[in-house]
């Protein structure tokens, strides 16, 4: 996917790999690759549902990682 990604010749094209890859990292809850990608789509797609769970579930991932680490 992230091959496909960088290959992407237009913005609606990487914004397909970006709804696959933030799926992957979601269910692989690996909340570091999924922060960026939810960045992305949360602005691409600012009324969006998912989007907003991935942001949500990423940036509150990480925080509880941060607060593990303590």
């Amino acid at each position: 996917l992230l091959q496909g990604r960088s290959a992407a010749t237009t913005d609606a094209r990487r914004m397909d790999f970006d709804i696959a890859l933030a799926s992957v990292y979601f269910s692989q809850r690996d909340w570091k690759k999924l922060a960026p990608v939810a960045e992305r789509l949360s602005r691409a797609f600012p009324d969006s549902a998912k989007a907003i769970e991935y942001r949500t579930s990423a940036h509150r991932g990480l925080e509880d990682s941060k607060q593990l680490a303590k």
